[in-house]
């Protein structure tokens, strides 16, 4: 039964994440040490976007502010959801704030807020934050 409800709902779950930095992308072989290092010269800060297990790089924005705040924007613009999560990668101030904006923008809604494990952490780096969705049926 657990299964079977995991793979009903799979196609509607949604993550976009924002990294705080590049290292740990480049540690993995994922950019180049020169990417890398202008990257966090110009503070890009990519915003993935993982769906039906594949990780896109959906955009690139310059400040980790600005990168939450076009973060905020996307989750806006998914459409109707059942339920909101918030991830953060030994971020706990930012993942908060994250779900303190969510909050604001869906009342109606319990958001989680959930610290990432040492998998993920480990490629997404430190400061990573993330929301996670389920989109209604």
């Amino acid at each position: 039964e657990v299964a079977a409800l995991a793979e009903s709902v799979t196609p509607r779950v949604h993550l976009w994440a924002v990294l705080d930095t590049l290292e740990f992308a480049y540690r993995g072989g994922r950019v180049s040490a020169a990417q890398a290092w202008v990257g966090g010269l110009l503070q890009v800060k990519p915003i993935l976007d993982i769906y039906d297990s594949k990780v896109v790089v959906g955009e690139r924005v310059r400040t980790l502010h600005k990168a939450v705040t076009r973060l905020l924007q996307i989750v806006a613009e998914a459409g109707p959801l059942d339920e909101i999560g918030v991830i953060h990668a030994a971020a706990p101030e930012l993942g908060a704030e994250v779900q303190r904006r969510l909050q604001a923008s869906h009342p109606e809604r319990n958001i989680v807020l959930v610290e990432t494990g040492p998998a993920v952490g480990v490629h997404a780096g430190l400061g990573a934050v993330g929301v996670a969705v389920l989109r209604s049926a």
